[in-house]
């Protein structure tokens, strides 16, 4: 049968990461190096570093929802010379839980081709201060932030044009009127600034904003405007009444709100025309900042921010928010405050032999095949469910696949990997080889590149589909 490969593109965004209470968002890309392991200088593990990875299958003509996969390849191309044997050379895999944000669809209503803004994925560790209130002016009916220390101030900026935060609404309690603890920094422009309602991609604190519910046909539910010149200019409460109430009957519900409206939309609030509001940090990987019940994430313009469906600032705003397999100082998998990987955590077959990376000589895991493979046992069975699954649908523009590789117990060693700095290595690649024999019109590519070719005749190809590679990285 015919075979072809298809060429590979490479999105050049990736996020500074380490498993560590930092305070400071993630605005480095393109660096040289992205790195798995330890870098602390204890015995054992302790700031856990790992690799989070954002594959887009749709590119050079996409991958049909009908495919058998026949072959997993994962190839990493050192930047240096390290070998080491037992847990610390046992690398994990596992696929990335959706949260409705990094797998946003391309044609989702929110995504930044179709869109405009880019929506970021609510921190686990973050909050800022928000109430809402059963009446303008009345009872709160929820407070996201109600620590009485620890305090910090997020301000935006061409990082952070924009902020937002979820939100519990009990069951029982309707919601007219929400308050942000906020000031406006600077300026005097008369653009109008109000809260943006959404639901989210799942009913929990940590799911992604989903569909905007401003001037739904079904709820009506929108929150007046003000001017950005009406805002205090030292931080207090400022109140926004909603046209209709929002109500939670027989359950909890979660809600996103994000700041938008002329002063967001125009292009200009990122410098000219900031707020600031008080924020929280909590520094545990398995728990939420205590005394809090809703969770930050940063928005932005896609003119000014061009990033999407990545582990990038927009959308994971602290290094620890970034996707881990295991917690830090542990070798225990992250369940809490919820899971974040999906199906098996899958070990490459090599914790009893040594690993040799040598920098520059590309070192492959994956299905058996010929070269440098170190064969992840079970990987095929993986990727074949998330292909089968309804987290890929190409049709509807979901072929986004999520992987992380981590070091099982790293002790103060870096394995380190050529990154989208790194012009003279081969970057980090996905390959995968699958067989589809029973084309048809509901089983065409995701991209509308060599449809016609793939509907007319069964085939077996192999691709490297190598697009969206979001890793988190370590400075250098």
């Amino acid at each position: 049968m015919p075979t072809g490969t298809s060429d590979s593109v490479h999105i050049s965004h990736a996020a500074a990461e380490t498993e560590s209470g930092v305070d400071t968002l993630n605005v480095s890309f393109d660096d040289v190096t992205i790195s798995m392991g330890d870098s602390g200088t204890l015995s054992g593990p302790e700031a856990r570093h790992g690799l989070a990875f954002v594959f887009d299958l749709s590119s050079d003509g996409g991958f049909p929802k009908t495919a058998t996969l026949t072959g997993v390849k994962i190839s990493l191309t050192p930047t240096t010379t390290l070998s080491l044997s037992g847990g610390d050379a046992d690398h994990r895999f596992a696929l990335m839980a959706q949260n409705g944000g990094w797998d946003r669809a391309t044609s989702h209503a929110l995504h930044a081709d179709n869109s405009g803004i880019v929506y970021g994925n609510p921190s686990r560790r973050d909050t800022i201060r928000v109430r809402g209130h059963d009446v303008i002016g009345g009872s709160v009916v929820f407070l996201t932030e109600s620590a009485g220390a620890g305090h910090h101030t997020i301000t935006t900026s061409s990082v952070c044009p924009t902020l937002g935060t979820t939100f519990r609404l009990p069951a029982g309690k309707t919601l007219q009127a929400v308050s942000f603890f906020m000031n406006r920094v600077d300026g005097t422009s008369s653009d109008s600034i109000k809260p943006i309602l959404y639901e989210l991609a799942g009913n929990g604190r940590h799911f992604a904003i989903e569909r905007s519910l401003d001037y739904d046909i079904s709820t009506g539910v929108s929150f007046s405007a003000r001017a950005y010149s009406e805002l205090p200019t030292v931080s207090t409460w400022t109140e926004w009444g909603a046209l209709v109430p929002l109500a939670a009957t027989g359950s909890d519900r979660w809600f996103g709100l994000v700041l938008e409206g002329d002063w967001f939309t125009s292009g200009v609030s990122a410098t000219t025309r900031r707020v600031s509001v008080l924020a929280n940090s909590g520094n545990s990987d398995t728990i939420f900042r205590v005394a809090t019940d809703g969770s930050f994430f940063t928005a932005g313009l896609k003119s000014s921010l061009v990033k999407d469906n990545s582990l990038s600032d927009i959308a994971f705003p602290y290094a620890s928010d970034i996707p881990h397999i295991y917690g830090n100082n542990t070798t225990t998998l992250l369940t809490t405050p919820f899971q974040r990987h999906v199906g098996n955590v899958l070990a490459s077959t090599n914790q009893f032999i040594s690993i040799n990376w040598v920098d520059g000589t590309t070192y492959n895991y994956g299905t058996a095949a010929p070269g440098q493979m170190n064969v992840i046992t079970g990987c095929l069975a993986e990727f074949q469910a998330w292909i089968d699954s309804d987290a890929y649908d190409p049709v509807t523009g979901k072929h986004f696949l999520g992987m992380m590789i981590e070091v099982l117990y790293p002790d103060d060693e870096l394995w380190d990997a050529a990154g989208d700095g790194h012009s003279s290595y081969a970057k980090c690649t996905l390959t995968l080889t699958f067989e589809n024999t029973s084309v048809s019109a509901s089983a065409s590519r995701a991209s509308a590149v060599d449809a016609a070719s793939a509907l007319s005749s069964s085939i077996s190809t192999s691709a490297t589909l190598q697009s969206r590679i979001d890793a988190t990285m370590r400075l250098n």
